[in-house]
């Protein structure tokens, strides 16, 4: 993720809240957002270069959206994986569990800023603000995505509940200790691609060496649906 200086930091968080506020008292109720501008409107693109790679089999570039297919929502995720070293020896990775995230309506937001950029730098400004409290976000939550017998269930609310499975992901183009994968998936009819992209946060450690048997990892993240 971009490294900021403290008043650049401090500007961006103060520019995303006062934008939420506008957008709380522009769209105070759900109802109300069929007034904000549909987000394919507004040119925006999904981030797809991920960080360098080498070997066999290995992608540093996520692939594009089919050709056919519109952008029709952008969210912000902010969860959780779930994993597991109970059983494990220190040497084995750690064994994924489920994840739990809820998924916020970044319509009203993306609306109210300048460019595209700004919304990905707010996103690592985002990990660890605690989006799932009353009192620390005006954003709508619009969705979740969950585990059920090892596979992604995303529901939007109002919109479908599906099933997701994973086609590609690449690291992280920064800090990858921390950041975890940007992923590419498509729902089970194949009318949804789903991209979780700028990850702030969701690294998994390669092994189970000094973890407990059960362990959570936060992460925020830029979900793009296309459709």
């Amino acid at each position: 993720m971009p490294s900021f200086r403290p008043f650049t930091v401090v500007l961006l968080l103060l520019s995303f809240l006062v934008l939420q506020a506008q957008g709380l008292r522009e769209y105070d109720r759900r109802s109300e957002l069929k007034d904000v501008p549909p987000v394919s409107e507004l040119g925006w693109t999904v981030p797809l270069a991920g960080g360098s790679c080498a070997g066999d089999n290995c992608f540093s570039t996520l692939s594009r959206p089919a050709a056919n297919k519109t952008l029709q929502v952008l969210a912000i995720g902010s969860g959780l994986f779930n994993y597991s070293c109970e059983g494990l020896l220190p040497a084995n990775p750690p064994t994924f569990i489920a994840q739990y995230t809820e998924l916020y309506n970044a319509a009203v937001l993306a609306a109210n800023l300048p460019n595209e950029q700004l919304f990905h730098d707010l996103i690592p400004q985002l990990y660890g603000y605690g989006l799932g409290a009353d009192d620390n976000s005006t954003l709508d939550c619009m969705g979740s995505v969950g585990t059920l017998d090892n596979t992604a269930v995303i529901t939007l609310y109002d919109i479908a509940t599906f099933r997701a499975r994973p086609l590609e992901s690449v690291s992280s183009p920064n800090d990858t200790a921390v950041n975890g994968l940007w992923s590419h998936s498509v729902s089970s009819d194949l009318a949804w691609e789903i991209y979780r992209v700028e990850m702030a946060g969701g690294a998994v450690p390669g092994t189970c060496l000094g973890q407990p048997d059960e362990f959570n990892i936060e992460y925020v993240a830029e979900y793009w649906f296309y459709q």
